[in-house]
């Protein structure tokens, strides 16, 4: 706090001569503190926020309150643009990357990135069942590894250095193993720059499809900031007043094709369409086929011709 102090004297002019002062401040004008705490921070949105604070129709500001409305702010995104300064002051920090729905099907390089400790898993993109985990580490990662004193087995480091070549500890999962070499050879025969061009290319179909459907006060893509969309699922708001997990249980029951549901506090407002792994163009459209007429069946308001859509994309 002493340093955002600092900051207002220098940079807007504000002086606060004891701790009381800046939070009698802080809470007589809101609008003015926060709006400094985002300059401070220098914090990115690619949509600018309409308000610092947007109060309901009570007049109170809380709760109800919004705000920055119309921000876009990526957690993520704020840490790793200070990776590169970060590791020129030679900082301890330690970046983490959870690859799980991605890994083989979006961009990610992890040493151009300096990740530092990344998790991954057999399923998604790596077109296997689930079982099977693993992590890649960097020099910085295992020497903190080193210094570490938490308790741990499986994920002991060094324990697993030091067995035999292609031990492993606990039973091993041969099947996936196996399963592991067939994955990796489909994704280099067809290229890796191949696989996540394909994984985009679908990705934007789907988003086609559901734009059309969105008409009509249809089911609508639940991410409204385009550089945030993901290229391995896609998660879709449903209109109010009807459900989506009616809808998941039209598309399986009537056509054998399993949707995804909401997870955490997007249960029953989203379901998901996943497009990644093994999967290519005519298998993607059966699905968004699905979803077309699940949404008619269930007497969901959209658009028609979502499916339409995405051929004349992918036909392109």
């Amino acid at each position: 706090m002493a340093l955002y102090q600092d900051w207002l004297d220098q940079h807007r002019g504000l002086r606060f001569e004891s701790y009381d002062a800046l939070w009698h401040w802080s809470v007589t004008d809101l609008p003015a503190f926060w709006q400094y705490i985002w300059d401070f921070f220098a914090l990115h949105s690619p949509t600018p926020h309409s308000a610092v604070l947007e109060l309901p129709a009570s007049g109170l500001a809380m709760p109800g309150a919004h705000w920055f409305p119309g921000a876009q702010v990526n957690y993520a995104q704020q840490v790793f643009r200070h990776a590169d300064a970060a590791h020129a002051a030679g900082h301890p920090a330690l970046y983490l990357a959870d690859t799980i729905s991605s890994l083989g099907s979006l961009d990610f390089q992890m040493d151009a990135w300096k990740i530092d400790c990344v998790v991954g898993g057999s399923q998604k993109g790596l077109m296997l069942p689930t079982g099977m985990s693993f992590t890649g580490v960097s020099d910085k990662a295992m020497a903190a590894h080193a210094r570490a004193t938490l308790k741990r087995y499986y994920f002991d480091w060094t324990l697993m250095a030091k067995r035999a070549t292609k031990s492993f500890i606990g039973t091993l999962p041969v099947n996936i193993f196996y399963g592991l070499r067939e994955s990796i050879r489909l994704i280099e025969e067809e290229g890796l720059d191949n696989v996540v061009a394909r994984h985009h290319r679908l990705g934007e179909a789907t988003r086609r499809a559901v734009q059309v459907w969105s008409a009509n006060n249809g089911p609508q893509l639940y991410c409204t900031n385009p550089t945030r969309y993901s290229d391995s699922v896609t998660a879709i708001l449903m209109p109010d007043g009807h459900d989506p997990d009616a809808l998941r249980r039209i598309a399986r029951q009537r056509f054998n094709v399993s949707l995804g549901g909401g997870l955490g506090k997007l249960n029953g407002k989203v379901f998901r369409i996943g497009h990644l792994g093994d999967l290519n163009e005519p298998m993607l459209l059966g699905a968004l086929a699905a979803v077309e007429m699940a949404l008619r069946i269930g007497g969901v308001p959209h658009g028609r011709g979502g499916v339409d859509a995405a051929m004349d994309y992918l036909a392109g």
